[in-house]
């Protein structure tokens, strides 16, 4: 699968200047948070980009999401199927994972009478 001919130059004119080469800001560069902000802004709604954090990967913003909600002996609800890996995160921070169904047949919509019980 053969890359763009803008996405190979773009990424060349980078490794060249030597602007963005060896580790960068654990939340992202401020320019890509800032192209985030501004394409997530909405009137009434804009983003900065103070806003926004880059992760490296699905783990790491689960990581973060997870231990910005809740704290050591809290708790928090996840969806049943759902991504082990919400479990396995929560565990490592000692918070105590509670499930709740989707309904396969409702297009995976929440069981509210599931989660109310």
């Amino acid at each position: 699968l053969k890359p763009p001919t803008e996405v190979v130059e773009a990424v060349k004119l980078s490794l060249e200047s030597g602007s963005n080469n060896g580790y960068g800001p654990s939340t992202g560069f401020v320019t890509a948070r800032q192209a985030v902000a501004d394409h997530i802004s909405v009137p009434g709604g804009e983003v900065t980009a103070d806003d926004v954090i880059l992760c490296s990967g699905c783990s790491c913003a689960l990581d973060i999401a997870i231990s910005a909600i809740a704290d050591a002996g809290q708790n928090i609800l996840v969806p049943r199927p759902g991504f082990p890996l919400y479990t396995t995160l929560a565990a490592g921070l000692e918070i105590e994972t509670r499930e709740y169904n989707l309904l396969p047949d409702q297009d995976w919509e929440v069981d509210l009478e599931h989660m109310e019980s």
